[in-house]
């Protein structure tokens, strides 16, 4: 049987004719574009296949190459979904009421110590900014500075009165009591006030509020 094809070969060996396919018999690869340009379709190959012998032996005819599959990469997510979030407020919230007097009176004067502390340096650092970069620029200055009490507060897992009125959401999900909220609140609110008190007696005490530039 003829085939009319670039690719396909007859010879009369010494053993005898010889019909093969080029590609298949000496395994060339061919892409499905490839294979559509010389006319190779499966019809085709399936008559070739029928037909073809080699003196080595059978030859598979070639198949199109299958088209390389979207590789699909699964991101980890940057942040939580906002419900996530809320859900997470709600469970912190929850811990936070069931707190002993204790913890929360020593995490409070902390959190009272360190908003303090970012107080007074954010009013050093700003002194007399001003007349050097102007008022915008020195507000900016005493925020970002002052922001390292929130650091402080944060790192230090400390209770401020200010973080603490999201436990609501616990309250109004019906997780805490209104007795609960209160309790918490009222310790942490004097707490606070206390931290700042002290750090303010300890400048005082130690005389540099005196000093030029404070």
């Amino acid at each position: 049987m003829k085939i009319n094809c670039e690719y396909w070969k007859d010879y009369d060996s010494i053993s005898g004719p010889i019909s093969y396919c080029e590609i298949a018999a000496f395994g060339h690869k061919l892409t499905a574009e490839e294979l559509e340009e010389i006319g190779c379709t499966e019809e085709k190959r399936k008559v070739c296949k029928t037909v073809m012998n080699f003196a080595i032996g059978d030859a598979e005819t070639p198949q199109p190459e299958p088209a390389p599959q979207p590789v699909t990469v699964a991101l980890p997510n940057a942040c939580d979904s906002p419900k996530a979030v809320a859900a997470t407020t709600v469970g912190n919230a929850e811990k936070k009421a069931v707190s002993p007097f204790f913890n929360l009176l020593v995490l409070g004067i902390l959190a009272g110590c360190y908003i303090s502390l970012a107080g007074a340096l954010s009013t050093v650092v700003t002194n007399d900014l001003a007349l050097y970069v102007g008022d915008g620029l020195s507000r900016l200055v005493g925020g970002l500075v002052f922001s390292l009490g929130l650091i402080l507060v944060v790192i230090g897992g400390a209770e401020l009165f200010t973080g603490n009125t999201l436990m609501v959401t616990a309250w109004l999900e019906g997780k805490i009591s209104g007795r609960q909220l209160a309790r918490n609140w009222t310790i942490v609110y004097f707490a606070n006030f206390f931290g700042a008190i002290l750090i303010a007696w300890f400048f005082y005490l130690s005389g540099v509020w005196g000093l030029k530039g404070l």
